[in-house]
């Protein structure tokens, strides 16, 4: 159960953090701004200071762009930077000093991931669809953890995000929200607490910024806290100057922020998204997945997140757990560390894309290797360490592009090797 205590203390760490992020010499004005949007949002209720964040969260992303594109001076870079940098600590200041903590207390308990009640439960969950079976999969969802659902097209990850978000029954299996449930099934009640995103989320009509003011409003959120929250919102995730658009007049890139943004001003205790990343380029995907740890990790309001892509790499580094999905089966379910096993996996590019390795080389350093499109899939005893193999590569004149360590990443299930470990 989350203490007053515990809110003090927090927010003792992200007054700390804030700092350390400002006097960082590299000076990530972005990432700054957005800390300092979390911190008002989930520790101030005062519109002021709900005002000054976005003022001064503008203020970086304008400073950084000009930065970037050379046009502004040195001097002028310093001299603006200094300002905002005292702004930002008086208003961090500010709120620290007026933060009252029972303000803030879940309504209902909660505790840490290793203590709470799971949000979800699932076990032996089956379900035909479509011609499609899903078989016998058991999933436990915790809050302020990321599970990530991996595999292609097709393996059942819709299917599974469908039943965990009430849309669709299981024909075999338990299925229980422990921590949303507070007795009797009430499974309005429970609902009220999910967010699904679909990957292809509904049309909808009227303004953006009217139609998050409208879900706040459906959700609890009334007068001047519904326009702190829906402001805070906005800014944080990129969307003030979409405000007034409607829906053919932003991308499917910006319809998914949308839809993130329309879910945080519910305040859901579960996050549920079906391939949010097909919408998004590089760099908005990278953003997209910083947020989402950002906002599960939250003291005040605390998410449990289920997600599904294809994008392995990008997804794995911000998950706690993973399934990874093959024609309805899970074929891994746990956390990356127990991917480990009798062998280690590294992807190899060649600067040389023909490139052969030896015909025979020793079973000390390599087991097996696997030709992909571009790329080689190279299995390697456990005790040989990704150091050890690119010095023996490079000693027998392999050029390399890039490599990657498979070991502790379910895109090995991506390749057609064996699914041991």
């Amino acid at each position: 159960m989350v203490t007053v205590e515990d809110l003090n203390a927090e927010i003792d760490k992200r007054t700390e953090q804030l700092e350390h992020l400002l006097v960082d010499p590299r000076h990530d004005l972005k990432h700054i701004a957005d800390r300092l949007l979390d911190f008002a949002k989930e520790f101030s209720l005062d519109r002021k200071h709900a005002h000054r964040a976005i003022f001064f969260s503008r203020a970086a992303k304008e400073l950084q762009q000009e930065h970037r594109q050379d046009s502004i001076t040195r001097n002028d870079y310093e001299v603006r930077w200094k300002n905002l940098f005292m702004g930002i600590l008086g208003l961090r200041d500010e709120i620290r000093d007026e933060f009252r903590p029972e303000a803030f207390l879940p309504q209902e308990p909660i505790g840490s991931s290793s203590a709470a009640k799971p949000v979800f439960r699932g076990v032996g969950l089956t379900k035909t669809y479509r011609g499609f079976r899903l078989a016998g999969i058991d999933l436990e969802l915790n809050t302020r953890e990321i599970t990530g659902l991996l595999g292609v097209n097709g393996s059942g990850k819709t299917t599974l995000l469908r039943i965990v978000a009430g849309e669709l029954a299981v024909d075999k299996g338990v299925i229980a929200y422990p921590a949303l449930d507070s007795g009797g099934l009430d499974w309005s009640a429970i609902r009220d607490q999910i967010a699904y995103i679909p990957q292809y989320p509904p049309r909808w009509y009227g303004k953006l910024a009217d139609n998050l003011h409208l879900t706040a409003s459906e959700h609890g959120l009334k007068g001047e806290t519904n326009q702190i929250q829906v402001n805070l919102v906005l800014e944080r995730l990129g969307l003030r100057r979409y405000a007034d658009y409607r829906w053919d007049e932003i991308s499917g890139g910006f319809r998914i922020r949308f839809e993130l943004a329309r879910a945080l001003v519910r305040r859901p205790r579960l996050l549920i998204l079906d391939e949010p990343l097909a919408h998004l380029d590089i760099v908005s995907m990278q953003g997209f997945l910083r947020d989402l740890r950002a906002f599960a990790s939250s003291e005040t309001v605390p998410l449990a997140v289920l997600i599904s892509s294809q994008h392995v790499d990008e997804v794995e580094p911000i998950v706690d757990r993973l399934l990874f999905f093959r024609d309805g089966q899970a074929v891994f379910a746990g956390r990356a560390d127990d991917l480990a096993g009798k062998r280690n996996r590294f992807e190899l590019i060649p600067a040389n894309p023909a490139v052969e390795l030896l015909s025979d080389p020793p079973d000390s350093i390599v087991l097996n290797v696997e030709r992909l499109a571009g790329s080689l899939v190279i299995q390697t005893p456990s005790k040989v360490e990704g150091k050890d193999l690119l010095r023996w590569l490079l000693d027998n004149g392999v050029a390399i592009r890039a490599f990657r360590d498979l070991t502790r990443s379910t895109r090995r299930f991506l390749t057609t090797e064996e699914d041991t470990l």
